[in-house]
C-alpha cells in the first residue's frame, strides 16, 4: 500500500485531471519533500504519464519503475549522483537533471533524447554520448569540465546545435570559442550567443558591429542607419532571459504552466540537493 502522503497526492492529481491516476498525462510533484520511496510509489501510479515534474525534492536515485511513456522528465534540484535506468524510457526526449550531484554523463543511453540539461552538477567527465544520435541541445554550465579533451566525445553528436559551457574552467581557456567551433562545425549557438554562418568558422558571435564581433562582445543594437542585414541579425538575436526550457516551449513538448526556479538559491548560491526543497533552494 502507498503511504498516505503519496496516495493523497495521487488522488488530487487524478481529480484535477478528471480521471484515474493511471490516465494522467502530466504529473507535477515539485516541492513535495519526496524521498526515494515516496517518489517510486508515486511513479507506479502514473504509468501513462508523458511529462513528470519532480524538482526540488530529496530524491537520491532514479526509481526502477519510471513511467515508460515519458517524453519530458524534470528531476532538477535533487540529490541524484548517478543516472541509472534511463534506457527503459525509449520515448524520452527532454531530460533535466540540473543541480544534482552528478560527476559524469555516464548513463545517458536514450537515442531519442533531444535536449539534456545538466547545469550545476560536479561533472568532470563527459562520456557515453555516442548513442545520443538525436541530441540537439546540451547544457553543461556550472560544472567541472576542465579541458577541450573532455569535450571531444561530443564530435559524434552530429545534430548538436546548442551548447552551454559557461561556468566551467574550459570556458575560460584561451580561444575556447574557436576551438569548440572547430570541434563542432555545425554548432549554431554557444553559451547563449548565436554563431553566424560566416563567423562560425572563427567561433565568433553574431553581432551587428564588426568591431564588437572581433572582441567577442555581447550583441549590440545596430544604429538606425545601419544596413538591412545588421537589423535582421539583431532581430534574430538570442533572448537574454531564459525560461528554463526555451527549446521545449518552442517545440510544444512541455506543459504550459510555470515552474519552479532552476537552481539559484535565495542567497545567490546554487540550489544543491542537500539543502532541502525550501525557500533557500527555490529561485
Amino acid at each position: 500500500p502507498l503511504p498516505p502522503a503519496a496516495r493523497a497526492m495521487a488522488l488530487v492529481a487524478a481529480h484535477e485531471a478528471g480521471g484515474g491516476a493511471a490516465e494522467v498525462d502530466t504529473v507535477d510533484l515539485r516541492h513535495k519533500s519526496l524521498g526515494n520511496v515516496d517518489f517510486a510509489n508515486s511513479c507506479r501510479l502514473f504509468r501513462a504519464a508523458r511529462t513528470l515534474l519532480a524538482s526540488f525534492n530529496f530524491i537520491e536515485a532514479l526509481p526502477p519503475a519510471l513511467p515508460p511513456a515519458l517524453v519530458f522528465l524534470d528531476l532538477s534540484n535533487n540529490r541524484i549522483a548517478e543516472m541509472h535506468g534511463l534506457e527503459a524510457l525509449p520515448s524520452l526526449e527532454v531530460l533535466d537533471l540540473s543541480y544534482n550531484l552528478l560527476t559524469s554523463t555516464a548513463g545517458l543511453d536514450n537515442p531519442n533524447l533531444r535536449a539534456v540539461y545538466l547545469a550545476g552538477n560536479s561533472i568532470r567527465y563527459v562520456e557515453n554520448m555516442e548513442r545520443l544520435e538525436a541530441l540537439e541541445r546540451l547544457d553543461l554550465s556550472d560544472n567541472n569540465v576542465k579541458s577541450m579533451a573532455d569535450l571531444r566525445v561530443l564530435s559524434v553528436n552530429s545534430n548538436l546545435r546548442t551548447l552551454c559551457l559557461r561556468g566551467n574552467a574550459v570556458a575560460r581557456a584561451k580561444n575556447c570559442r574557436h576551438r569548440v567551433r572547430h570541434l563542432l562545425p555545425l554548432l549554431e549557438e554557444l553559451d547563449g550567443h548565436k554563431l553566424s554562418t560566416r563567423a562560425a568558422r572563427l567561433g565568433k558571435t553574431v553581432d551587428a558591429s564588426p568591431k564588437a564581433a572581433k572582441k567577442g562582445s555581447a550583441l549590440i543594437k545596430p544604429d538606425p542607419r545601419a544596413d538591412t542585414t545588421a537589423h535582421q541579425v539583431w532581430a534574430k538575436r538570442p533572448q537574454a532571459a531564459t525560461d528554463g526550457y526555451a527549446y521545449i516551449h518552442a517545440s510544444g513538448a512541455a506543459p504550459g504552466g510555470g515552474g519552479g526556479g532552476r537552481g539559484r538559491g535565495a542567497q545567490g548560491g546554487r540550489g544543491r540537493g542537500w539543502g532541502g526543497p525550501g525557500e533557500r533552494r527555490a529561485a
